[in-house]
Order: C-alpha cells, then structure tokens, then sequence
C-alpha cells in the first residue's frame, strides 16, 4: 500500500460491467480510511454497450469525525490528461481510448476479455486484437497487467463480479489497505451478493501475491 496525498484512478468499461460501483467502493472505503475521495462519471448513451468511465481522485486524512459519503463532481473529467496513476480498464477498448490520461509513471490493470462497444456493431470503429491493445498501452507505460476476469469471476460463480476481482488485482497499486477495501465492499454491494464479490476480490489480491 502507498502513502497518499493525492491520488488519481481511472475506471473504464461498458455500461452494464459495474464502473460505477468499483468508483463507489473506492470512494467508502477512502472515507473509512480517513481520507477524502471525490468522484465524477461520463455515461455513453446506451446503459448496456455505452462507454462508462469514472474518475476517482483520493487525498489525504480528513476530520476523524466526518463520515459523509464521496463527493460526486459535476459531470466531466477531473483527472488532467497525463496525471492518472492508475488505469482499471474493465474492457481493453476501452482501455486504450483512455490511455490519454496515463503517463509512463501510471499503472494499468485491464480485463482481457472484450465486449464490442456501439461503435465496433456499428461498423464506425474496428475491434483490435488484444495483443495489439496491450501493445498499444505499454507504448505509454511499462507498467500494463492484464488478466481474464470475467473468466476467474465466471469460475466462482458470478461473472458480475468481475468487477471486483479486477479491484483485488489493482489493490497492490492503491493508497488504501486491503480491510478498508473490503469495508468499501460491503458498504456497496448488495448483501446477498457480499460472500461472492469477496471471493472475488480475494482472489484477485491472491493473483498479484501468486
């Protein structure tokens, strides 16, 4: 875990693969940790399909006492170009259309598996092959990890929480322990889907330990 003054993550993927909840895991559990957590989202046009994308910006310790939920941001961006230190692409596309906002100094941490945004089924963009989107992301950093978690999420039995595996995988880069990481789990996702999604999220810290 690093120590933090401020600190800027990226989430990206298609509606539908849980973008937002991974900005809302984060910004609790910064706030149980003690630190401020401001979020702001850019919705495609489609809730299934569309381009999701969602900026977390975490600081440093805030009042002991204050137990408000993140601030949301006005729609927009709130990472400067360049200035993300961590890139979560839930989809590889995806991934790589924001690659404008990382620097060689960012990480990324990116699901292999695809889905064809709306563009891609309308013929107005060709879908790349994963080899050469990861190529496309190491052109800008080094610093590129990628596995299949819709594949590891499908083999516990909920391939919705794939989301959170990818979270567990990006822990190691995060400024927040691993317990307030689990706390911003609970306080997020629905009880009878709690036991899952923290497999999930075990098992994708255990991938970068393993």
């Amino acid at each position: 875990m690093r120590r933090m003054n401020e600190f800027s993550i990226l989430i990206t993927g298609v509606g539908g693969q849980g973008v937002i909840l991974l900005s809302n895991v984060l910004g609790r559990a910064a706030i149980y940790e003690g630190c401020k957590a401001i979020a702001s989202e850019t919705h495609g046009m489609a809730q299934r399909g569309g381009s999701v994308e969602s900026h977390v910006r975490l600081y440093g310790k805030i009042d002991e006492h204050d137990e408000s939920e993140p601030t949301h941001a006005p729609l927009g961006p709130l990472i400067p170009l360049g200035k993300a230190d961590l890139l979560i692409a839930l989809e590889p596309l995806e991934g790589v259309r924001a690659s404008r906002y990382l620097s060689e100094n960012s990480a990324v941490v990116m699901n292999i598996s695809t889905i064809s945004p709306l563009s891609v089924l309308r013929g107005e963009e060709e879908m790349l092959g994963i080899d050469e989107l990861v190529n496309r992301l190491k052109k800008v950093t080094e610093k590129v990890v990628c596995v299949n978690a819709l594949e590891t999420a499908t083999s516990i039995g909920e391939p919705r929480s794939a989301n959170i595996f990818l979270l567990g995988v990006a822990s190691r880069h995060i400024p927040l322990s691993d317990s307030s990481l689990r706390k911003g789990i609970e306080m997020s996702v629905p009880e009878k889907a709690l036991d899952v999604n923290m497999k999930a999220f075990d098992r994708g810290v255990m991938c970068v330990l393993g």
